[in-house]
This record gives C-alpha cells, structure tokens and sequence, in this order.
C-alpha cells in the first residue's frame, strides 16, 4: 500500500509543474500572471544580483518555436513605469533552448550588454517573448543590481559611507521605501572633513569643544612660561654663586703675583772654631799688605 504521504507529495509536485504554462519564468521568480498586480509587491523582497557575477536565466520551453529575453528598467518610485526603453541581453534572442546565462552581468553598453545607469534605478525586470511576438508570455519579478558605486538600495556607496560618519547620533528613520535605510541619509556626501566632524558632534558640541580647547590651550601655554622662567633663573643663580666664590692661591703665591716663586732658605751661618792654642790646625797665612 502506498503511503498518502507519498501520494500528496506527488499530487503537489505533478499540479506545480502544470501549473507553469509554457513561456513562464522560472528563474528570476515570475511575476503573478494577473497583470493588473504589476509592481505591486513591496520592494524590499528584491532579490539582488551583482554586476560581473553571472545569472542563471530559465523559463518552461514552449512547444514549438524561439524565445527572446529583454530587460525592462524601473522607476523606484513608481514601479509601473519604465525608464527609458526596452534593452537586449547579449544574444538573448532567438533562443531555442530553456534557459540563458548571462556572464558576466554588465550594464555599460560593453559586448553587447544593455547600457543603464544604476544611479538613475537599480530595479529591473526581465520580459519573455516569443521571437516576433508583440505581447510578453512571462514577466519576472523585480530584482536590484549592485555594483562597486551603487549597493543595493540603490544607494551611492560613497555617500552612502560619508553619510555613516556624518549621521552616527541621527535617530530619524524612514520605512516608507526600501530605497531608504532606517537612518536618515543626507542627498549628497560632506564636502570636507570639518564638515563630517562638526556634522556627528552637533553644533553645540562643537562651540563647547571650541571653547574647553582654548581654555586648555592657554592654561598650558601659562603654565609653560612659568616653568621656563623658573629654569633660567635657577641657572642664572647657580652661575653668579660660582662666579662669586674666591679660589685660595697655591702656597708662596700672594695675590696679585701670576707665577709661583718659592724664596731660598738663607744660608747657614758659618760655625766659628777656635784654634787659638791648636797647633794641629792649619795655619793659613795672611797676605801681606803692600
């Protein structure tokens, strides 16, 4: 006996297949086939590709002739409506198989791929036609595309980071579309960094600051000074008290005297020895007086 789990899975899987008519997308997801629906579904459900990776595209074949796939771009705003025209994939037309990669994904009018400028939108959709035909058999759902200058919100990635620095205290938020972030952005990025400065701070913060930092500067400068002053009369008083202590002149050199002189001893008086009654001693005799 087979199990009715078995049973209803199968049902399910045979009523999805069929329920895809011919010409359908199904990658990207398709658009509900009530066309009165177009471009209502919320936005932020949006699946996001980017630009140099490749995209897998496929549809339920038809049972007899070609495809041709065309890329449609779409105002955010008002998501019924085209920008621009219609614009070819690189040899997306006359296609006879099911499927299409599109590799790399370019949007700059090179090598064949369309030319849109994901500044102005970066919500598209794909539109599935059978080759020559005027009506589209498939639309898919809204999809973003992303690059190294627009992420995907739609948003330019360098204001984008400017306005992250420049908004850190903001708590305004915005939900009203999914091109917008929960906080607020400015339109365009500061012009200079002052500007970033004095926006994350506030300008309250920034006169207050303003002011701290010169009562900080002049207190150190004052305090600076004194203590330079203080050095150099310390200097100055250790320099006059060595200059005022005399110098004791080396033994035997009186002042005034620039070389050292040392004074003889006097000569030792003569020993005077009688030789009155020595008849040993010399006689010397005394010359005589002419």
């Amino acid at each position: 006996m087979i199990p009715i789990s078995l049973i209803a899975f199968g049902f399910l899987l045979f009523s999805t297949v069929h329920s895809q008519s011919p010409g359908t997308f199904i990658n990207p997801s398709p658009q509900p086939q009530d066309f009165a629906r177009f471009g209502t579904d919320p936005l932020s459900g949006n699946a996001v590709y980017t630009v140099g990776n490749l995209l897998n595209i496929t549809w339920v074949p038809l049972e007899s002739g070609s495809m041709t796939i065309v890329m449609w771009q779409v105002d955010p705003e008002r998501p019924r409506n085209q920008i621009g025209d219609l614009q070819y994939l690189p040899g997306s037309s006359n296609l006879d198989a099911s499927h299409y990669t599109w590799n790399p994904i370019g949007v700059d009018g090179n090598n064949g791929n369309p030319d849109f400028d994901l500044t102005d939108s970066n919500v598209f959709y794909f539109a599935l036609y059978q080759t020559n035909g005027l009506t589209p058999l498939s639309l898919t759902s809204f999809f973003n595309l992303t690059d190294s200058k627009v992420n995907a919100l739609g948003q330019s990635i360098s204001a984008t980071t400017s306005s992250i620095l420049s908004t850190t205290s903001s708590t305004t938020s915005s939900t009203s579309s999914p091109f917008h972030s929960t906080a607020a952005i400015p339109s365009s990025p500061p012009a200079t960094t002052s500007a970033i400065i004095s926006a994350s701070t506030g300008t309250s913060g920034s006169s207050d600051m303003t002011t701290g930092a010169k009562a900080g500067i002049g207190l150190g400068v004052s305090f600076g000074v004194a203590i330079l002053v203080a050095l150099l009369a310390g200097i100055y008083l250790l320099l006059k008290r060595k200059k005022a202590t005399p110098t004791s002149p080396p033994p035997g050199l009186t002042a005034g005297q620039t070389e050292y002189k040392q004074e003889m001893p006097p000569s030792p008086k003569p020993r005077l020895v009688s030789t009155y009654g020595d008849s040993s001693s010399p006689m010397h005799e005394l010359p005589s007086y002419q």
